[in-house]
């Protein structure tokens, strides 16, 4: 099945029904009539790089206390902060359920290790932001579409913010 067929069900199948909401790593887009707009990518960097720098500056997780919720979530544009372990445990997420589970053996519909990938390139680009991509559902939608993470490792910690673009 090519990525331009995939479906909410093969999601759901490949990946399990469960994932998609105890994982909760799908961020909103920001959408206007079914498209991106402005200009998303420089947000993501902005709001992880800014998330980076609380880390290095007071630690994870006390930078949540230090910092100002904003930092952390932007619904205006829907997006926010997830934050991994190196090893792969959800340390930060807005969905909470998904904190504290070990989530690096996660795949997408296309069978892309992509939590692997997301560690791998941020712990190699030494401090450096990096984009991943791979398969994901809206989590407004449910509709199939790529996510684009930027990732940066820092202060012991994996400081991501990603978007889903539909697949058109």
């Amino acid at each position: 099945m090519s990525s331009m067929n995939l479906t909410r069900r093969h999601l759901l199948t490949v990946i399990g029904p469960g994932a998609l909401t105890v994982l909760g790593l799908t961020a909103l887009p920001h959408m206007a009539r079914g498209a991106l707009t402005g200009n998303v990518r420089a947000r993501v960097i902005e709001m992880v790089d800014e998330a980076s720098d609380a880390v290095m500056e007071f630690g994870f997780p006390r930078a949540l206390n230090r910092t100002n919720w904003k930092l952390w979530k932007r619904p205006d544009l829907g997006l926010y902060v997830f934050v991994l372990d190196s090893d792969g445990k959800l340390l930060l997420h807005p969905d909470r359920r998904g904190e504290g589970q070990n989530v690096i053996g996660s795949r997408d519909a296309l069978g892309t290790p992509f939590i692997r990938n997301m560690i791998d390139a941020a712990i190699a680009a030494k401090g450096g932001g990096v984009w991943t991509r791979y398969q994901w559902a809206d989590a407004r939608t449910g509709e199939p579409g790529t996510k684009h993470t930027y990732s940066k490792a820092v202060g012991g910690v994996i400081v991501s913010v990603g978007y889903v673009a539909a697949i058109s």
